[in-house]
């Protein structure tokens, strides 16, 4: 009678402190299914947008890095490069132990700024998608990397994304900050002037003979003399594609190869070559191909 008595002493102690620490199965009736359904479907759903906005962001081959290697290309400048990568030409000459200015097509160069970000183009990629990316543009995407806003990319290829989104430089003829070369009033524009007369091929801009010339934008002086047709003019060259020239001067105040600033007097308004009065004018080409100044110019 004892030991019965203590076997159903005992039994309630062993299903009260024996069995917590085993893994009791979950009955049916204690579950809510339905919730525990949407449970599972919405932590199914979280999981495949976290896994979306992962394959969306760059990827690991997209690196920042404080330096990197660039090859000069055709039409480069220790100017326009600088530009590009948001540094200084006393940096780049620094960097690569170089003394003056000059360059040649195939050399490399170190080349740093506060901040160089490239991007490695994966299988799939395009300009759009990596403008999109790095929240710039196309057009500032192409300007960066010297192609064309309709050039074709390739898995491997690296493309330098500009600093702080667009391009603000003058590096690019779309987004460069021109100014005016001469305060004058334009006495004939892009176009054909009448029926019978040949397309005049930039801008007309009259003031006073001896009214300063200024260089629109800085760059190389490519031509300075006399030419056929301009009388005395001056011919620059901005880099990256981006030419401009200024006719018809009485005086020139630059020699061919010289550097000038964005608004250095290069020359005097007068009425030499092809003429009726004293006048500059003014082209610009942009790759080879010349375009209305007018679409390039600031708003007076």
């Amino acid at each position: 009678m004892l030991i019965c008595g203590l076997i159903m002493v005992l039994a309630p102690l062993r299903v009260a402190y024996a069995i917590p620490w085993r893994v009791q199965p979950v009955r049916l009736s204690d579950v809510d299914l339905v919730k525990y359904l949407l449970e599972q479907q919405l932590e199914e759903a979280q999981a495949a947008a976290k896994a979306r906005e992962q394959a969306a962001e760059p990827q690991p081959s997209s690196a920042q890095t404080s330096v990197v290697t660039y090859v000069v290309k055709k039409g480069d400048t220790l100017w326009s490069i600088a530009q590009r990568f948001g540094t200084t030409v006393a940096n780049l000459q620094q960097m690569n132990g170089l003394r003056g200015d000059t360059i040649k097509v195939g050399q490399t160069l170190q080349v740093g700024g506060e901040s160089v970000q490239v991007h490695t183009v994966q299988a799939g990629d395009t300009l759009s998608g990596i403008a999109s990316r790095y929240r710039t543009s196309v057009t500032s995407l192409a300007a960066a990397n010297g192609i064309s806003s309709h050039s074709t990319i390739y898995p491997g290829q690296e493309i330098y994304i500009p600093q702080g989104g667009e391009v603000s430089r003058s590096g690019s003829a779309s987004s460069a900050r021109l100014i005016w070369p001469v305060l004058g009033t334009v006495t004939s524009g892009w176009g054909y002037r009448t029926r019978f007369e040949k397309f005049h091929y930039g801008l007309d801009i009259a003031a006073p003979t001896g009214t300063p010339i200024k260089a629109v934008r800085g760059g190389v002086v490519e031509f300075a003399g006399w030419k056929n047709g301009y009388g005395y003019c001056v011919f620059l060259d901005h880099g990256d594609g981006m030419k401009t020239a200024y006719g018809h001067a009485s005086k020139l105040y630059v020699k061919r190869g010289q550097r000038v600033e964005q608004g250095q007097t290069i020359a005097a308004v007068g009425s030499t070559g092809f003429s009726t009065g004293p006048h500059v004018h003014f082209e610009v080409r942009i790759n080879g191909r010349l375009v209305d100044p007018a679409t390039v110019l600031p708003r007076r």
